[in-house]
Protein backbone atom coordinates (compact mmCIF):
# COMPACT_ATOMS: atom_id res chain seq x y z
CA UNK A 1 0.00 0.00 0.00
CA UNK A 2 1.31 3.49 -1.24
CA UNK A 3 1.90 6.05 1.55
CA UNK A 4 -1.54 7.75 -0.68
CA UNK A 5 -3.74 4.84 -0.21
CA UNK A 6 -3.08 4.66 3.68
CA UNK A 7 -4.21 8.11 4.00
CA UNK A 8 -7.33 7.65 2.26
CA UNK A 9 -8.28 4.42 4.42
CA UNK A 10 -7.07 6.09 7.47
CA UNK A 11 -9.48 8.06 9.82
CA UNK A 12 -7.86 11.62 10.30
CA UNK A 13 -9.34 11.59 13.91
CA UNK A 14 -7.97 8.02 14.88
CA UNK A 15 -4.53 8.82 13.21
CA UNK A 16 -4.02 11.79 15.32
CA UNK A 17 -5.24 10.07 18.67
CA UNK A 18 -2.44 8.22 18.35
CA UNK A 19 0.08 11.11 17.69
CA UNK A 20 -1.15 12.66 20.36
CA UNK A 21 -1.08 9.57 22.46
CA UNK A 22 2.34 8.90 21.68
CA UNK A 23 3.99 11.93 21.21
CA UNK A 24 2.36 15.07 22.98
CA UNK A 25 0.24 13.21 26.39
CA UNK A 26 3.23 13.50 28.72
CA UNK A 27 4.19 17.10 27.21
CA UNK A 28 3.27 20.48 28.75
CA UNK A 29 1.01 22.21 26.15
CA UNK A 30 -2.24 23.93 26.83
CA UNK A 31 -5.91 22.76 25.64
CA UNK A 32 -5.36 25.48 22.77
CA UNK A 33 -1.87 24.23 22.01
CA UNK A 34 -2.90 20.82 21.07
CA UNK A 35 -6.12 21.96 19.09
CA UNK A 36 -3.85 24.10 17.17
CA UNK A 37 -1.38 21.40 16.46
CA UNK A 38 -4.69 18.99 15.25
CA UNK A 39 -5.45 21.80 13.34
CA UNK A 40 -1.68 21.64 11.80
CA UNK A 41 -2.08 17.51 11.21
CA UNK A 42 -4.96 18.05 9.76
CA UNK A 43 -3.54 20.74 7.07
CA UNK A 44 -0.67 18.24 6.07
CA UNK A 45 -3.39 15.16 6.10
CA UNK A 46 -5.06 16.91 3.67
CA UNK A 47 -2.09 18.58 1.79
CA UNK A 48 -0.86 15.10 1.21
CA UNK A 49 -3.90 13.67 0.30
CA UNK A 50 -4.20 16.31 -2.38
CA UNK A 51 -0.47 15.67 -3.78
CA UNK A 52 -0.01 15.39 -7.26
CA UNK A 53 0.59 11.54 -8.67
CA UNK A 54 4.58 11.02 -8.46
CA UNK A 55 5.83 7.42 -8.89
CA UNK A 56 8.90 6.44 -7.11
CA UNK A 57 9.44 2.75 -7.37
CA UNK A 58 13.06 3.16 -5.69
CA UNK A 59 12.24 3.93 -2.91
CA UNK A 60 9.71 2.54 0.24
CA UNK A 61 8.96 4.27 3.54
CA UNK A 62 9.37 1.48 5.99
CA UNK A 63 8.32 1.41 9.81
CA UNK A 64 11.04 -0.33 12.21
CA UNK A 65 10.06 -1.23 15.58
CA UNK A 66 13.51 -0.90 17.65
CA UNK A 67 13.12 -2.25 21.45
CA UNK A 68 14.65 0.42 23.70
CA UNK A 69 16.00 -1.09 27.06
CA UNK A 70 16.29 1.28 29.89
CA UNK A 71 16.74 0.89 33.38
CA UNK A 72 13.46 1.29 34.10
CA UNK A 73 11.55 -0.49 31.41
CA UNK A 74 11.40 -1.58 27.84
CA UNK A 75 9.42 0.41 25.22
CA UNK A 76 9.28 0.04 21.82
CA UNK A 77 10.02 2.84 19.41
CA UNK A 78 9.02 3.08 15.76
CA UNK A 79 11.47 4.66 13.33
CA UNK A 80 10.49 5.67 10.00
CA UNK A 81 13.20 5.95 7.26
CA UNK A 82 13.30 5.63 3.61
CA UNK A 83 14.28 2.83 2.03
CA UNK A 84 16.55 2.53 -1.32
CA UNK A 85 15.82 -0.39 -3.31
CA UNK A 86 18.21 0.39 -5.96
CA UNK A 87 20.64 1.44 -3.38
CA UNK A 88 19.89 -1.71 -0.88
CA UNK A 89 20.45 1.51 2.11
CA UNK A 90 17.87 3.23 4.72
CA UNK A 91 17.69 7.08 5.37
CA UNK A 92 16.47 9.51 7.08
CA UNK A 93 13.13 10.91 6.11
CA UNK A 94 13.15 14.49 7.41
CA UNK A 95 13.93 16.41 4.46
CA UNK A 96 12.45 14.02 2.00
CA UNK A 97 9.68 15.94 -0.09
CA UNK A 98 6.29 15.17 0.81
CA UNK A 99 5.06 15.59 -3.38
CA UNK A 100 8.33 13.07 -3.51
CA UNK A 101 7.12 10.09 -1.35
CA UNK A 102 3.24 10.20 -1.54
CA UNK A 103 2.97 7.34 -4.18
CA UNK A 104 5.68 4.83 -2.32
CA UNK A 105 4.96 1.83 -1.04
CA UNK A 106 4.75 1.73 2.94
CA UNK A 107 6.72 -1.53 4.50
CA UNK A 108 5.75 -1.93 7.91
CA UNK A 109 7.13 -5.13 9.76
CA UNK A 110 4.97 -4.69 12.78
CA UNK A 111 1.56 -5.76 12.98
CA UNK A 112 0.13 -2.12 13.29
CA UNK A 113 -3.40 -0.25 12.19
CA UNK A 114 -3.70 1.77 9.55
CA UNK A 115 -3.68 5.14 11.34
CA UNK A 116 -0.90 4.07 13.89
CA UNK A 117 1.59 3.73 10.78
CA UNK A 118 0.13 6.89 9.41
CA UNK A 119 0.57 8.25 13.08
CA UNK A 120 4.29 7.59 13.13
CA UNK A 121 4.93 8.68 9.56
CA UNK A 122 3.09 12.20 9.81
CA UNK A 123 4.83 12.36 13.10
CA UNK A 124 8.56 12.16 11.37
CA UNK A 125 7.84 14.12 8.21
CA UNK A 126 6.61 17.14 10.21
CA UNK A 127 9.54 17.22 12.79
CA UNK A 128 11.25 19.69 10.80
CA UNK A 129 7.35 21.51 10.41
CA UNK A 130 4.07 21.43 9.36
CA UNK A 131 4.35 22.34 5.60
CA UNK A 132 6.83 21.26 2.69
CA UNK A 133 8.21 24.72 2.75
CA UNK A 134 8.87 24.77 6.54
CA UNK A 135 11.05 21.80 5.58
CA UNK A 136 13.02 23.17 2.98
CA UNK A 137 13.52 26.36 5.07
CA UNK A 138 15.21 24.03 8.22
CA UNK A 139 16.99 22.13 6.24
CA UNK A 140 18.80 25.27 4.68
CA UNK A 141 19.56 26.74 7.83
CA UNK A 142 21.26 22.99 8.81
CA UNK A 143 23.16 22.84 5.69
CA UNK A 144 24.20 26.37 6.38
CA UNK A 145 24.94 25.64 10.38
CA UNK A 146 27.08 22.42 9.04
CA UNK A 147 29.27 24.33 6.76
CA UNK A 148 29.70 27.61 9.00
CA UNK A 149 30.68 24.67 11.48
CA UNK A 150 33.47 23.67 9.09
CA UNK A 151 31.97 20.28 8.36
CA UNK A 152 31.71 19.59 4.85
CA UNK A 153 28.08 17.64 4.76
CA UNK A 154 25.81 17.37 1.29
CA UNK A 155 21.96 17.60 2.05
CA UNK A 156 21.83 14.10 0.35
CA UNK A 157 24.32 12.85 3.45
CA UNK A 158 21.28 14.04 5.92
CA UNK A 159 18.61 12.84 3.80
Amino acid sequence: MTLRELIKKSNYKKTFNVIYKNYYINQPYSSDEIVEIDLSYSKVFDTLKNLKEVKNSDLEIHLIQAVQEDLKENSAEIDVCLYDKEKDDLFSIDFFLWSEMIDCDVVCGAKLPNEEILAHILWQITFWGFSEEEMKSQAEVTKNALKEGSVEVSLDELC
